[in-house]
């Protein structure tokens, strides 16, 4: 009898450790997924759908030039410069500034990261390092 109670007994301890043990992965493996910080300044790989645009300034005030920088308002409403030095100048042309919707496959470099002052005169959020081009 006592040895059937002691049986039960390990059977349930053995049962309540493991819970435990599951209850506390679960909170550590989703503690440290939550907790992972973003690498604010690292270029990433981007597919991105947007529309070509001339970059809007980020000082609206006083007069303007009327130079066209090329960009893309993706479909978030964000906008970005691009680099389209690796693509052919034909598909550039296509896009420039006209509004017209497409996709860019390419390396998304964060403003954070742009050490040059030439691109903080405009409301972009990086520059997109095309080296794909499709109008949608």
């Amino acid at each position: 009898m006592i040895s059937a109670y002691m049986q039960k007994n390990k059977l349930g301890i053995i049962l309540i450790v493991g819970i435990i043990a599951l209850v506390i992965a679960w909170f550590l493996g989703r503690s440290s997924t939550v907790a992972l910080p973003t690498s604010p300044g690292v270029p990433s790989a981007v597919v991105m759908k947007g529309k070509g645009i001339c970059l809007p300034h980020k000082n609206t005030n006083g007069p303007q030039t009327l130079e066209c920088a090329l960009g893309m308002q993706a479909d978030s409403g964000v906008y970005y410069a691009l680099d389209t030095s690796a693509v052919q100048s034909e598909e550039t042309m296509t896009i420039q500034g006209s509004n017209k919707p497409f996709t860019v496959t390419g390396q998304l470099v964060p403003i954070e990261a742009i050490s040059s002052d030439t691109w903080q005169k405009y409301d972009i959020q990086g520059i997109i390092h095309v080296t794909k081009m499709t109008a949608n």
